[in-house]
């Protein structure tokens, strides 16, 4: 991504990097990603919970921009209480708006707290592994992957395509099995506390039911 976001900027553009699906699978430094802005969320590889979000805003552009929304947090003095005037934060925090959800801040940094004590290295290792299994066992069954096998080319989220991916997800859960559905696709998004063991469940019970699943 580093390598596309350096072209952009040779073209004079701006990048804004969507990072909640990722965030949080992978070691990410916002320095060497080199992005203008990145935007993500506790909610998902945080393992936090939702009401949550976050900004970085390289410093060379938080005062390039004015927020269209607003709120007290966002203001250069928060205690100024001044209704009639906006005088946004020099740097990222105006971008915030009222007062934040505070009970979702506790989840949140004790998901963060626990990913750093995995560590995110080994974090990454372990998603990485648990995708190539999901790409190989779909590959290996003939099954529709509609995320590319590619390591290089995936998150920590897979796709598979389904004949009726609401009824898959269904019956999945049944088993005890828990995956969702977008686009009539089954999405699998495993996570360092997932195994070997956890990826031969899932196929097997897709065994069970391969005339949900779309073949090649």
């Amino acid at each position: 991504l580093a390598p596309i976001i350096q072209r952009a900027h040779e073209r004079g553009a701006k990048v804004l990097v969507d990072g909640y699906q990722a965030i949080g699978s992978l070691p990410l430094s916002a320095p060497e990603l080199g992005a203008d802005y990145i935007a993500g969320g506790c909610l998902k590889y945080l393992l936090g919970t939702a009401g949550l979000a976050f900004m970085f805003v390289r410093n060379s552009e938080s005062e390039a921009l004015v927020p269209t929304t607003s709120g007290w947090f966002a203001q250069q003095n928060i205690h100024a209480m001044d209704i009639y005037h906006n005088d946004p934060a020099r740097a990222a925090r105006r971008f915030e708006s009222g007062t934040p959800n505070v009970s979702a801040i506790y989840a949140c940094i004790a998901g963060i707290e626990y990913l750093m004590s995995v560590g995110l290295e080994s974090v990454y290792q372990q998603v990485a592994h648990l995708t190539s299994l999901v790409a190989a066992e779909s590959n290996s069954r003939g099954w529709k992957l509609v995320t590319p096998s590619a390591a290089d080319r995936h998150g920590a989220l897979m796709a598979l395509a389904c004949t009726d991916a609401p009824l898959l997800v269904e019956r999945l859960g049944e088993q005890g099995i828990v995956v969702s559905e977008r686009d009539n696709n089954l999405r699998v998004s495993p996570h360092f506390y997932n195994n070997d063991a956890d990826i031969q469940s899932l196929f097997s019970a897709l065994e069970r039911h391969s005339g949900l699943v779309e073949k090649l």
